[in-house]
């Protein structure tokens, strides 16, 4: 190879070398990038914004209702749903004990504040002013959005008892203004289905219901929903 050959194939050499190093740089720098923005992600409690999606996994950005020194305050929370083990890690406000999920209080049976969260206000006779699913209704007592119209008197058309997860709610008596039973069958009068029979909890089956609280552990398959 003469020298004007070798001189050449040098250069080409040198500059292949030394463009994979320029292209090894920028895909570092990309991948530094990358792995700052996730770990920019806004951790739960974490205050967040609207406009761009920064909290981290399934958090999603609401007001942050545990606060009243900034009104529109945000904060990294807890969607309706999640695993939960305080008010304050939800979105919705409450944590609901007996299932330790997230899930709004709206249209709850209350009496006082105490009874609600503090998204929403006890107002006649229900947090947030309106009825749930399967409660009393009227022009008084207007349903929530999505728990159903008022038709017979209760929201969705049918009876339910005031706290479905509160074993000792009472069953309500059915049928009520021709409003039969959101979860069970009608059975003797009352809200309570006999064995095969649905139910969304283990009262809501005659054997719990009738020798409760013997008899009661595995009434009701939450799987399918249905008396064992």
């Amino acid at each position: 190879m003469d020298a004007k050959h070798f001189d050449a194939w040098t250069r080409r050499r040198f500059g292949l070398a030394a463009g994979s190093a320029i292209a090894a740089l920028f895909a570092l720098r990309d991948a530094d990038h990358v792995g700052a923005r996730k770990r920019r992600c806004k951790k739960l409690g974490r205050a967040c914004a609207f406009s761009g999606g920064h909290c981290c996994g399934k958090l999603q950005c609401d007001y942050n209702y545990f606060t009243d020194s900034v009104p529109n305050d945000t904060f990294c929370c807890k969607p309706d749903g999640a695993s939960c083990t305080s008010h304050e890690s939800c979105c919705s406000t409450y944590c609901e004990a007996d299932t330790d999920t997230c899930k709004t209080c709206r249209g709850r049976d209350c009496t006082g504040q105490p009874d609600c969260c503090p998204q929403w206000g006890c107002e006649k006779g229900f947090c947030g002013g309106c009825a749930d699913f399967g409660q009393g209704c009227n022009a008084e007592h207007p349903c929530c959005a999505d728990n159903g119209a008022c038709d017979k008197g209760f929201c969705g058309g049918c009876v339910r008892t005031l706290d479905p997860t509160d074993p000792t709610s009472g069953n309500p008596p059915c049928p009520q203004n021709g409003a039969y039973c959101c979860d069970t069958d009608c059975t003797g009068g009352v809200c309570v289905s006999q064995q095969g029979g649905p139910c969304a909890r283990n009262v809501d089956c005659r054997t719990c219901y009738e020798n409760f609280p013997n008899q009661c552990d595995g009434a009701c398959d939450l799987d399918t929903h249905t008396c064992v």
